[in-house]
């Protein structure tokens, strides 16, 4: 009779089961190294799926959009763009313009009301702002019949009750908030008073932005014309036959943009509509931003894994002798193996679904209390099952590919050994680094790819459609090169052991150490390698970052100062009769002052005298030589923002400050905000211009043309008056909309009358809050009611300043938190060492020394490597990101270099016990 010698029935289902015994005895004997592999999963999960359903959240369906535009409407059209542009589909304030030949006159867009389709009822709706308490806080005023019922999904009467008559309101929340006012007071608008009612939420729309919701028709709404910011109407279609994409190409021929239910519900193709080069998606901040979310997210999450290796690696020490004796049972190698894999399985399992569980309620909770609370923040709360079981899997994944290595090399060890605890030193094996070698050249190569591809994608047109693309390959490039660097590591220890001989005995013992028990100390100095990494690029991003707004801050006068205008009313639609007189300089500084409580000085500026009539104003532009005009796409984008003739020319005009200044050399210092060159005092007393960027200037003249420009929704412009003039160029410190300087003289040569415009003062650096509101109101006061414009130009917000900070500090805790878990890992598995040590002869001082040598060597190699893997990824990014300059922040990563290894040093030797309990000793093989 033979012998069957196959597979037992069902062996494989036995094996997995005694393998999840096992695994599960150890993890329950074993609670805080379990709960410690739990959290690290756990957290980055969290994280992740809780940022993801936030953004989720935050991302609006093409549902919410339309409820927040037109409730149940059908559409809604406003003549907003020059005839013949081309709007965005779905964000409608996003337009395309049709490019203007020189010298041709724009045409008129036509009445909103002419265009609209036969078969529609209609609802009008104007808006604008207005000035409350003297003009000092502004606020919307809307006229629309709210309570529709088309509108019933869009707004919700939060309390009171619906107005019953032309004088009473509904106001947002934030009326309330700002003004001190309750429902049943009155609200005072341009001396008309107004009864609050109740209190209106516009879904989509933070409560906290003060509007007034005036009954429709209000004749209130058209006096912000007088005020200086025209009032926009917009017509909405009630009922009839669906607005489509062809229809709405057919009204921005006629100047009209058209929001229409039917083509957001279903956008028509790009090939139809190319909206996709002027989409966020091609922007600098977008391109920046998801680089570092991509690499960052990588970063983190190769740095937890390796922490859990480690936890893993000192776990599988902890139990060699119950799996040598599995082993000398004659148990399998790979039913060894899945022991440990299984723990790691079981234990990332539990981390990831309590880290996804956890991190959703948190979002969920976040997103409906901003909604519930009114804030626009976020739209609903937007759940993605596949994306957060991807995330969960992924955290799953990072634990099991944690375990299996220590796994793989506890299945190959000597069960003879391990029973008579004895380790043995294995070198590196040349498969591994040469494998690591490959994988490095690898990321190298995928990574080049991305800059490849992102560098010669600077074309506008295609840049949003690659963006994704180059994205994703740098950061599989940064995700290679650290998994090239971790396989390298090996080799890279077995090097500093070798070279170990000047280092005093301690350290060379704590190498040599490293060197014989890899399976610990590579995983630990990956770990600290990857969250090092992590935290050079979030400190490297927060430089270039602010390095990027800061140089493209938009600014309304020289740095640190306070411009106030001395016209009343500019740019308002109104007659020469109804202009007030310009304000008194000297009247402008004392309010100041007074308000300051302190002597401030400050200097007039003057401009050209340019008037306004009911229907158009004088505007003053100046006039680009074809030579010098920004090349751009056949779509109209920009295809450098670095040349140098693309800079500033569509911002000249647009501040307090005039388009030209007039006036001397005490002026131009002002202006440049340094010490003017001798050749530009020269030019500016030799009756030429100092022009403050060379796109103005062709040949040695400048030109400009003053023209009037509709104020209207037609915006007409009529042909105007050129002048020309000699001119030199210096660049200011900041550019705030001033083309240039010139004298009084070359003014008058010109047959031009001057003004006062506006007053210059330094901007006091100890003002309270309230500062800028209490100057406004009281200039509005001694302007009989009309609106002064004030700005205050105070650099770049100190709210992203701290904000860059505060990511990059995030990482840099990251980072020594990893420093601290490596250590205390190293100082538990150590503790044979140090009996050993103090079996010896070895005094306490020793030990210590020994083991802050470890916990610093291990620091060390992984901050200064993960340094560099952290740089990698900016260098890549900065050539494939539009206006992005490359700025490594020294200090911040010295530091960082140095806090590491002292920290982990430190730690190691604050808590290395010097009175060790009865341990065995470990024996060397």
């Amino acid at each position: 009779m033979g012998v069957e010698v196959g597979a037992v029935k069902g062996a494989r289902r036995h094996r997995a089961r005694l393998a999840f015994r096992l695994a599960w005895r150890d993890i329950l004997q074993h609670k805080g190294r379990s709960l410690l592999i739990v959290a690290l999963i756990m957290l980055p999960v969290l994280g992740m799926t809780g940022v993801a359903t936030l953004i989720q959240s935050a991302l609006p369906t093409a549902e919410e959009r339309i409820r927040s535009e037109l409730g149940s409407a059908a559409a809604k059209l406003q003549a907003s763009f020059p005839p013949g542009s081309v709007q965005h589909p779905v964000e409608w304030g996003i337009t395309q313009p049709t490019p203007i030949g020189v010298g041709e006159t724009p045409r008129e867009s036509a009445d909103v009301a002419d265009v609209v389709p036969a078969g529609y009822e209609t609802l009008t709706a104007r808006g604008g702002m207005l000035y409350i308490e003297n003009g000092a806080y502004p606020v919307g005023v809307q006229s629309l019949d709210v309570l529709h019922p088309v509108f019933k999904d869009r707004f919700t009467v939060l309390e009171g009750s619906a107005p019953a008559a032309k004088d009473e309101v509904l106001v947002s929340p934030g009326v309330l908030r700002d003004f001190g006012l309750e429902i049943g007071e009155t609200l005072t608008l341009l001396d008309t008073d107004l009864l609050i009612t109740g209190t209106l939420r516009a879904y989509g729309t933070d409560d906290g932005l003060p509007v007034v919701y005036l009954v429709e028709g209000h004749p209130l709404v058209e006096s912000t014309n007088q005020e200086g910011t025209p009032f926009s109407e917009t017509i909405y279609l009630l009922g009839g036959e669906p607005l489509l994409w062809d229809d709405v190409l057919q009204m921005n021929e006629q100047g009209v943009a058209v929001y229409s239910r039917a083509v957001v519900q279903d956008p028509p193709p790009e090939s139809l509509a190319p909206w996709s080069a002027w989409s966020v998606g091609g922007s600098t901040q977008y391109v920046s931003l998801m680089l570092a979310v991509v690499v960052g997210g990588v970063l983190a999450l190769a740095g937890i894994s390796l922490l859990a290796g480690a936890a893993f690696a000192v776990g599988v020490k902890s139990q060699r002798k119950t799996l040598a004796l599995l082993s000398a049972t004659g148990t399998e190698s790979s039913t060894i193996r899945d022991v440990v894999v299984v723990s790691g399985l079981v234990l990332g399992g539990i981390g990831a679904v309590v880290g996804m569980i956890l991190g959703t309620a948190i979002a969920t909770l976040i997103a409906w209390r901003s909604i519930d609370s009114g804030q626009s923040m976020f739209w609903a709360i937007h759940l993605s099952p596949l994306i957060l079981l991807g995330l969960a899997a992924m955290g799953a994944l990072a634990a099991l590919v944690s375990a299996w290595v220590p796994a793989r090399s506890v299945s190959r060890a000597s069960a003879f050994a391990a029973l008579k605890g004895a380790s043995g030193v294995h070198p590196a094996t040349r498969k591994v680094f040469f494998g690591g070698l490959a994988v490095l050249l690898l990321a190298f190569l995928i990574g080049g790819a991305g800059v490849f591809l992102g560098a010669s994608s600077q074309d506008p047109d295609i840049y949003p459609q690659r963006a994704p693309w180059f994205i994703g390959l740098i950061g599989a490039g940064a995700l290679a090169l650290i998994v090239g660097t971790v396989l390298v590591l090996g080799k890279l220890v077995d090097a500093f052991a070798r070279a170990s001989h000047p280092l005093p005995p301690a350290g060379r013992m704590a190498i040599r150490d490293a060197s014989r028990n890899r399976s610990r100390s590579v995983p630990a100095i990956a770990a600290v390698l990857a969250t090092t990494a992590l935290a050079t690029l979030g400190v490297t991003f927060a430089a270039v970052s602010m390095d990027y707004s800061e140089r493209n801050q938009y600014w309304t006068s020289p740095d640190q100062t306070l411009a106030i205008g001395l016209d009343p009313g500019a740019f308002a639609a109104i007659t020469a009769e109804e202009a007030q007189p310009p304000l008194d300089p000297a009247d402008v500084q004392e309010i100041v002052q007074a308000e300051l409580g302190q002597p401030l000085e400050g200097l007039v500026m003057s401009g050209f005298e340019l008037t306004c009539a009911q229907e158009s104003c004088e505007r003053l532009r100046m006039v680009i030589h074809p030579d010098n005009q920004c090349p751009r796409t056949d779509l109209g984008n920009v295809i450098d923002p670095e040349d140098w003739r693309c800079e500033q020319e569509e911002f000249v005009g647009t501040t307090i400050l005039p388009a030209i200044a007039v006036g001397d050399e005490e002026h131009l210092r002002m202006l440049l905000g340094h010490e003017p060159a001798a050749e530009s005092v020269k030019a500016l007393k030799d009756g030429k211009m100092v022009a403050f960027t060379e796109t103005f200037v062709h040949e040695g003249e400048a030109t400009f043309e003053v023209a009037s420009v509709g104020l209207s929704a037609e915006n007409f412009e009529e042909a105007g008056r050129e002048f020309a003039i000699d001119a030199v160029v210096e660049r200011p410190d900041e550019f705030f909309g001033v083309g240039g300087i010139m004298s009084p003289l070359a003014a008058k040569a010109l047959d031009l009358e001057t003004i006062e415009t506006a007053v210059l003062m330094p901007y006091p650096q100890d003002a309270e809050p309230t500062f800028l509101n209490d100057v406004q109101a009281e200039l509005n006061a001694i302007a009989d009611g009309a609106f002064v414009r004030v700005t205050a130009a105070l650099g770049p917000d100190p709210a992203l300043r701290m904000m860059l900070w505060a990511i990059a500090g995030a990482g840099i805790l990251l980072s020594l938190i990893s420093v601290a878990i490596a250590t205390g890992l190293a100082v538990v598995d150590a503790k044979s060492d140090n009996a050993t040590l103090a079996g010896v002869g070895a005094d306490p001082r020793f030990r210590k020394l020994y083991a802050a040598s470890q916990a610093g060597l291990t620091a060390l190699t992984g901050a200064v490597i993960g340094a560099a893997v952290g740089l990698a990824p900016i260098l890549a990014g900065v050539p494939v990101t539009k206006g992005v300059a490359l700025v490594i922040p020294w200090l911040p990563l010295l530091a960082l270099l140095i806090a590491t290894p002292l920290i982990g040093a430190g730690a190691a030797w604050l808590f290395t016990r010097a009175k060790l309990p009865m341990t065995r000793r470990a024996l060397l093989q």
